[in-house]
C-alpha cells in the first residue's frame, strides 16, 4: 500500500486551520495551556498517571477560554474528569496515593 505524504500533510494543514478557528491562534493557545499547565505542576517533582488528565482538561479549558459554548470540549472535560477520578480511585485502593 504507498502512502501519499503530501496529502496527509496537507490534510493536516487543513485541521490546524479549521481548529484555529475554534480555539485561536496555535501559539496564543500554546502559550496559554503551558501557563496552565505551569500553574498545575508547581512544586511537584514529576509528572505521574493521575496528572495526565488533569493536564488534558487544563489543554481543554484553554481551548474554552476562546470559545466557551464549544461543547466537544466540555464533553472532553466530562471524559478525562471520569479517567482522573478512576485513576485516583485505583491509586488510593492500592496504596500508591499520596
Amino acid at each position: 500500500m504507498n502512502v501519499d505524504y503530501g496529502s496527509l500533510i496537507s490534510e493536516v494543514g487543513k485541521l490546524i486551520s479549521e481548529r484555529g478557528k475554534n480555539y485561536g491562534e496555535p501559539l496564543a493557545n500554546m502559550r496559554d495551556i503551558a501557563e496552565l499547565f505551569n500553574v498545575y505542576l508547581k512544586g511537584k517533582d514529576k509528572v505521574e498517571a493521575v496528572d495526565i488528565p488533569i493536564l488534558m482538561i487544563l489543554v481543554k479549558v484553554a481551548r474554552l477560554m476562546k470559545t466557551p459554548y464549544h461543547i466537544d470540549s466540555h464533553s472532553d472535560i466530562i471524559g478525562y474528569g471520569g479517567i482522573s477520578k478512576g485513576i485516583a480511585m485505583r491509586e488510593r485502593k492500592s496504596g500508591k496515593a499520596k
